[in-house]
């Protein structure tokens, strides 16, 4: 597992860096920096890079995967640090499609909801395996709403072929990504522990790391393609595709 989780690092770092070349670039094209999906998407990446670097100091130096570990206040306050980092990248990235993309019809608030069960999370006390069950149900509930996501982009990309390519990408890309969160999700894990066997928790990390690499994979590919956004505006809740000149 110590390998997978460096690898998935490396991989994970690759990616960030490839973002961050496109946005430099884009800043000596266009001469401004704007805040914009791309960045947005580079703002995820490096915080799920940043997250899965303290998930590393938590499983592998702190806890050392003992279960016993995993309740004491001192170390679990850096597991919520390190999903509400998590949280607020998707957060943020839900945001910025919802003012860039959908002309800001949801007002922001499907981001807000979703920080707002992490902010749950972040606050709430763990210091028993109840406490443990609770905070990863709540955890699985929120991640749901991220699912509003990918369901935006298939619909942009159903309703403007100029950009289904890099709308589908993105969208399978978080699909596949959160199907590998979900399933390291700690109550998850315990219904797959019956079906699959004493194996199960190095089994699902290498469905885990597989998972993520093919979503941000596809995540970043459709992210070099974003600038084809700028060719079209659209209201995509009420009309059909408008094309600007």
């Amino acid at each position: 597992m110590l390998i997978l989780t460096i690898f998935l690092l490396i991989i994970k770092f690759a990616f960030t860096t490839f973002l961050l070349r496109e946005i430099v670039n884009q800043r000596k094209t266009k001469k401004v920096f704007e805040i914009d999906l791309l960045f947005a998407i580079f703002v995820l990446i490096l915080c799920l890079f940043i997250t899965r670097l303290i998930g590393f100091y938590y499983d592998f130096i702190l806890t050392k995967f003992d279960r016993s570990k995993f309740y004491n206040p001192q170390n679990f306050i850096i597991w919520k640090i390190g999903i509400f980092i998590q949280a607020f990248a998707f957060a943020f990235f839900l945001f910025i499609t919802d003012k860039k993309v959908l002309n800001f019809k949801f007002k922001g608030i499907i981001s807000y909801i979703f920080i707002a069960g992490f902010i749950l999370i972040l606050i709430y006390p763990v210091s028993s395996e109840e406490d443990f069950w609770f905070i990863s149900i709540i955890e699985l509930i929120s991640l749901f709403i991220v699912i509003l996501v990918p369901a935006l982009y298939i619909y942009i990309g159903t309703v403007a072929p100029e950009i289904r390519k890099v709308s589908f990408l993105i969208a399978f890309g978080i699909i596949i990504y959160f199907i590998g969160v979900i399933i390291i999700n700690g109550f998850v894990l315990d219904l797959l522990k019956a079906p699959i066997g004493s194996n199960t928790y190095l089994i699902i990390y290498i469905f885990y790391t597989v998972l993520k690499i093919a979503g941000l994979f596809l995540i970043t590919l459709g992210a070099s393609h974003l600038y084809l956004f700028s060719y079209f505006k659209y209201d995509f809740l009420h009309e059909r595709k408008k094309i600007v000149p």
